[in-house]
């Protein structure tokens, strides 16, 4: 999903969706590590 298809859906500005982006791509790396290491399907 990219920030301004977030932004529209969720009445965001495109600021706070990518801001909220960023914050679930750390959490997910957290919790798996490999996830940042694989190339994209």
């Amino acid at each position: 999903m990219t920030s301004r298809i977030m932004a529209r859906e969720l009445d965001l500005s495109v600021l706070e969706a990518e801001t909220i982006l960023q914050e679930l791509r750390e959490i997910l790396l957290d919790l798996e590590p490999e996830v940042g290491t694989e190339p994209d399907n």
